[in-house]
């Protein structure tokens, strides 16, 4: 009963984790509707390649390819905890930054008197942003993993 637990737990967060990387990683880049049903697939996918060699090894099925599934799904899980720590540290850093802006904000209209016109916000500069961050994070873990093997 402890152990269904346990492992209750770790795959709901296994299961969070892959969900909140492709949230943050395949819904802001414009790809067309097949396309995105393509790579939450391949999400989908992965995130059960990472159980099903421990099945295996369970019932006693010992091969070639249970120790390529375990590899293949040992380094998939380390490769999207590291992204998605990477997109959770990149969007408390957004929060915190966008604190501190409107406090200053708030701050100065507090105290100054003199009104200044805000520019408005260009979305597609924005978004051009996000992608080029998304495509560095994805950049530094997979040359981080490279440099460990």
């Amino acid at each position: 009963m402890y152990i269904t637990f346990l492992i209750s737990i770790t795959v709901g967060t296994q299961i969070l984790i892959y969900i909140y990387t492709g949230r943050r990683l395949i819904n802001p880049v414009r790809f067309s509707p097949p396309c995105r049903i393509i790579l939450w697939v391949i999400m989908v996918f992965v995130m059960f390649i990472t159980p099903i060699p421990f099945v295996l090894q369970k019932y006693g099925v010992e091969n070639y390819c249970t120790n390529l599934l375990i590899w293949v799904g040992s380094f998939s899980l380390g490769f999207f905890t590291f992204v998605s720590f990477l997109l959770v540290a990149r969007d408390l850093t957004f929060i915190l930054i966008g604190f501190i802006r409107k406090f200053f904000r708030l701050a100065h209209n507090f105290f100054c008197f003199d009104r200044e016109t805000v520019e408005p916000i260009d979305i597609n500069r924005r978004r051009f942003m996000l992608n080029s961050m998304n495509l560095g994070i994805l950049g530094i873990s997979r040359t981080g993993g490279l440099r460990v093997f």
